[in-house]
């Protein structure tokens, strides 16, 4: 499963298919990445580390349970999210993101310029 959030895009998988203890598997972008998720939602996110031949090399592990403790503290915390994202004056700078079937994928933003204003200098 994907989990993209203020902090990073997120693979969370189960490699045991269903094992009893429920560990998962979460893999992500950047070291920082994970451990943001750590330190803000996943206080439980063990053994991080960097397999650098995958596309995403980094990862740790977590029970399923606290995943989803996790994931309802990132849900609870959208109202606080989704304002901040973008400013009055500013736009979003998207990318097509065809590695993921073709999801858009925020890169960045900047302040939005306005239209150029035609200057009148016609003859008299």
């Amino acid at each position: 499963m994907w989990v993209e959030t203020d902090i990073g895009t997120f693979e969370i998988v189960d490699y045991a298919h269903g094992s009893a203890d429920g560990l998962l598997i979460i893999r992500g972008r950047t070291l920082a990445e994970l451990e943001a998720l750590r330190d803000r939602y996943l206080p439980e996110l063990e053994d991080i580390e960097d397999s650098s031949d995958e596309d995403l090399p980094f990862n740790g592990q977590a029970y399923a349970e606290d995943v989803a403790g996790a994931m309802a503290a990132m849900t609870r915390g959208l109202s606080t999210y989704q304002p901040a994202v973008i400013q009055p004056g500013e736009e979003l700078l998207l990318d097509l993101d065809a590695g993921q079937r073709g999801s858009l994928r925020l890169v960045g933003k900047r302040l939005a310029v306005p239209p150029a204003v035609e200057q009148s200098g016609g003859c008299s």
